[in-house]
């Protein structure tokens, strides 16, 4: 009887783990931040690698860093004449700032 119960009880477990949590629990988890700061994937016109490609090109300097902050990518970056500059680059529309 002790392994059916021990079967039973993993079966329990793992149908536990993978059910999705009620409506408000999910809510309480992503309330935190606003919508508004998230750009799916899918609507990104420009990846992280073109992002750093066009400021690698535009600046020619080289790449140090580089962070997806969801509406932009941040880009640090060692310029020719020694400064380190710090470059936004829009997920959506590609423009550096």
């Amino acid at each position: 009887m002790k392994p059916r119960r021990s079967l039973l009880m993993l079966a329990l477990l793992i149908v536990t783990a993978f059910t999705p949590l009620d409506a408000e629990a999910r809510h309480a988890t992503t309330a935190v931040y606003p919508a508004a700061t998230f750009v799916r994937v899918a609507e990104r016109a420009v990846s992280m690698r073109d992002a750093v490609s066009r400021v690698r090109q535009q600046t020619g300097g080289r790449v140090l860093d580089a962070q997806d902050r969801g509406t932009h990518y941040r880009i640090k970056v060692l310029a020719p004449e020694g400064e380190v500059r710090i470059y936004r680059v829009d997920a959506q529309t590609g423009a550096i700032r």
